[in-house]
């Protein structure tokens, strides 16, 4: 499949799966129009729930693995370098560091964002020493 032809089918599912992404308000998508279309399918990440392996809340961020947001919220069946590239540009615009080795219930290429003190998640019980200091 030609990148011309498969960049086509995402455009066209991006504004098709940011209507129904919490937080993709029309104030959020008004800014958007004028960038990376995969910005919308993007926006509201932040608000999905822990899932393992894929989105996690931990040490002060939400991490989200690139292959679940290039798999399940772009909806592409591969990528390669450029489609890579192109979410690295659109995260980092969105206000995320990354990608990097960072651990969501397994090791995985992600994308961190800090995140606030009373955004509900769960307190941190990875890395907890248990000997007294």
């Amino acid at each position: 499949m030609s990148y011309l032809k498969r960049a086509d089918e995402v455009l066209a599912r991006a504004s098709k799966s940011a209507k129904g992404l919490p937080g993709a308000d029309t104030a959020v998508c008004g800014k958007a129009t004028k960038q990376d279309p995969w910005w919308h399918a993007l926006a509201g990440i932040e608000n999905l729930p822990d899932t393992p392996g894929k989105i996690r809340r931990i040490h002060g961020e939400i991490r989200v693995a690139s292959a679940f947001l290039l798999g399940d919220i772009l909806g592409l069946d591969e990528w390669g370098y450029i489609d890579v590239i192109r979410l690295g540009r659109v995260m980092r615009q969105s206000g995320w560091h990354g990608p990097g080795n960072l651990r969501i219930g397994k090791q995985a290429r992600a994308y961190a964002k800090p995140i606030g003190p009373n955004d509900g998640s769960a307190p941190d019980t990875d890395n907890v020493s248990l000997k007294s200091e």
